[in-house]
């Protein structure tokens, strides 16, 4: 594939007021013409309302390889990023176990182990997105790496 040699940026706050079947159509294929997308949004039911239909939002959605997710306020807009994610992870858990065993002569011993325990659990869920604390994200790399980050506060003087 040749390099473009002066690639486009793009920059929308409040995206969903841009929003609509020919954006749909720009985000398909402008990649290929060197086009990079930044778009903000505060839900994913602002641009479902603009568009008014979920598939063509979430098509929409299905273009952007990165995804940033600050804290969100509605389920939907978390599952945008936890629907790209594995849908289950495995973890190592260590459960304790005691035992007791009476004998005849009313002696008894207590045995403790722990027990390895292999479980699934979801990488991330909707309900940790909306608790995030102020200036922490989740950002889904190129479709596929996850990282939990932390952006620095400034403080105003």
């Amino acid at each position: 594939m040749q390099q473009h040699p002066l690639p486009i940026h793009f920059y929308a706050d409040e995206f969903n007021e841009l929003a609509s079947d020919e954006f749909i159509t720009l985000a398909n294929k402008g990649g290929g013409a060197g086009l990079q997308l930044t778009v903000a949004t505060q839900t994913a039911s602002d641009v479902i309302a603009r568009l008014g239909d979920q598939a063509k939002a979430h098509q929409l959605f299905g273009n952007f390889n990165h995804l940033i997710c600050l804290r969100v306020l509605d389920s939907l807009t978390a599952q945008l990023l936890v629907d790209k994610l594995p849908q289950r992870v495995t973890v190592q858990q260590l459960v304790p176990a005691t035992a007791t065993q009476a004998s005849q002569h009313q002696r008894t011993s207590v045995h403790n182990a722990d027990q390895h325990k292999t479980i699934e659990l979801p990488l991330v869920t909707p309900d940790v997105l909306m608790q995030l604390p102020k200036g922490h994200a989740f950002c889904l790399w190129q479709g596929c790496q996850l990282f939990k980050v932390r952006f620095p506060l400034l403080v105003g003087h």
